[in-house]
């Protein structure tokens, strides 16, 4: 009688899956147990000891990758129309309409007996099963047999029993964090809490293996690494080691430092470590460790932003560009020529004139002369009161002195230090308001400023 696929306890593995059940010995059997008593003979396609699939003519064996890989057919694929194996035949079992190789097959689009949604068929119905989805046929509804919860997971992942993915999550979780004396350590504890509690799981079960984050906090568990900001600053500063650092100081497993600080400071040491000429590897690491690092601003919690930590590294960058660039040239900071700095200072000025002013402080360049610096513009300004006054009653009663407008102007400026930027922002004044001329300077608008006027 033929075969019915049914989901129950293995009579021989005692696991929950997927039976092969033999209604004439009416008892079921799961895959692997039926795979391992099938009968094995030396295959005459490679000669392998390997389950019989089928047999030749002579009665010599052949497994199921030899037949797979030789037996032919007579009919072509409706699709392609090349000559081979079909996957489905036409009135046969399968799709039941056309002959389909099996790069022409597609599982067909039923509705799934167990979330409801139109997709592709994963395991087909049977008599005793509905049609499932990828979905529900990778990770099913069950009932936890570890938690009790009602959730995804896998069916017979628990010797044979249902089990969750967060209880699966957790169990590896706890077996990668557990030191040789098999205990947690006190300061990881609050990490593992961190990742036990994720809302999905099953992500973190699918990336197991490829995270290098979880690799290295295995380490530091087992004690191959110190818990330590100098063990993880040894290392390579990829995304996971900064990920892992972040979570570690979360859960308070390492002190809290300025990364943006920490990581100023090492671009510092490493700028200087590809210049082979000593005298320039001393220059350069005085003026990055002591006129950059050390000059830089922190803010009120006497932290570095990440503005301030990025303008630093790039004048790092600039005066190690200055220093390949006279390399390049054959010079030194002693011999340096005027057209070295003219061409160097073309492009760019604003940033890498620091980096020679600094040099010229120094007594470095000799040969060089520097630019007379700009003076730098300064809105600040004096004036006498009583010629304040005197210029605003001008304003104010003299109709000849400029226009409504430019009067009006000058009086909110003189009167009120209004800056002439939003004044030339604000609407236009109307008729009534420009013709209309103040009595007395003694009181002005209240609406205009909260502070009052002094004549």
């Amino acid at each position: 009688m033929a075969n019915t696929i049914i989901h129950g306890t293995c009579f021989r593995c005692g696991r929950m899956k997927n039976l092969r059940w033999n209604h004439t010995l009416d008892r079921g059997e799961c895959r692997a147990c039926r795979a391992r008593r099938s009968q094995q003979d030396t295959c005459t396609g490679c000669g392998k000891q390997r389950r019989v699939n089928a047999r030749t003519g002579d009665g010599g064996a052949v497994c199921v990758t030899c037949y797979a890989r030789t037996r032919t057919a007579n009919d072509a694929c409706d699709e392609c129309g090349s000559i081979g194996p079909l996957a489905t035949r036409a009135g046969g079992k399968g799709d039941g309409s056309r002959n389909l190789c099996p790069r022409c097959y597609r599982n067909p689009r039923r509705t799934c007996g167990i979330c409801g949604r139109l997709k592709r068929v994963a395991l087909k119905a049977t008599g005793a099963a509905p049609d499932v989805c990828p979905t529900c046929y990778q990770a099913p509804v069950t009932d936890c047999s570890v938690c009790g919860q009602q959730a995804l997971g896998r069916r017979t992942t628990n010797h044979g029993r249902p089990r969750c993915f967060a209880c699966q999550a957790a169990q590896q979780i706890d077996a990668a964090l557990t030191s040789p004396d098999g205990t947690i350590r006190h300061e990881l504890k609050p990490v593992r809490d961190a990742l036990t509690e994720l809302h999905q799981p099953r992500s973190l079960l699918t990336n197991w293996h490829n995270l290098s984050s979880l690799h290295l906090l295995t380490d530091i568990a087992q004690g191959q690494v110190d818990l330590s900001h100098d063990a993880l600053d040894a290392r390579p500063q990829v995304f996971s080691v900064t990920y892992l650092r972040a979570m570690l100081v979360a859960a308070r497993a390492l002190p809290p430092r300025d990364e943006n600080a920490a990581r100023l400071r090492r671009h510092a040491a490493e700028a200087v470590t590809d210049i082979t000429d000593p005298e320039l590897r001393g220059v350069l690491s005085r003026y990055a460790r002591w006129h950059i690092v050390g000059r830089a601003k922190t803010d009120r919690h006497g932290h570095l932003t990440a503005h301030v930590a990025a303008r630093c590294r790039s004048d790092i960058d600039t005066a190690h560009a200055f220093l390949d660039y006279l390399t390049g040239l054959g010079h030194d900071l002693d011999d340096c020529p005027q057209t070295c700095v003219d061409a160097w200072l073309t492009t760019s000025r604003s940033a890498r004139l620091s980096f020679v002013r600094w040099l010229k402080r120094g007594g470095y360049l000799p040969q060089a002369r520097l630019p007379d610096p700009v003076a730098q513009k300064d809105p600040s300004h004096d004036i006498d009161p009583e010629s304040q006054l005197v210029l605003t009653r001008r304003l104010l009663y003299d109709p000849d002195s400029a226009s409504v407008e430019d009067r009006a102007a000058a009086c909110l400026i003189l009167l009120y230090a209004q800056p002439a930027a939003k004044i030339a922002a604000s609407p236009p004044m109307t008729s009534s308001s420009a013709t209309a001329t103040p009595t007395s300077p003694s009181a002005p608008n209240p609406c205009c400023s909260s502070r009052p006027w002094t004549p």
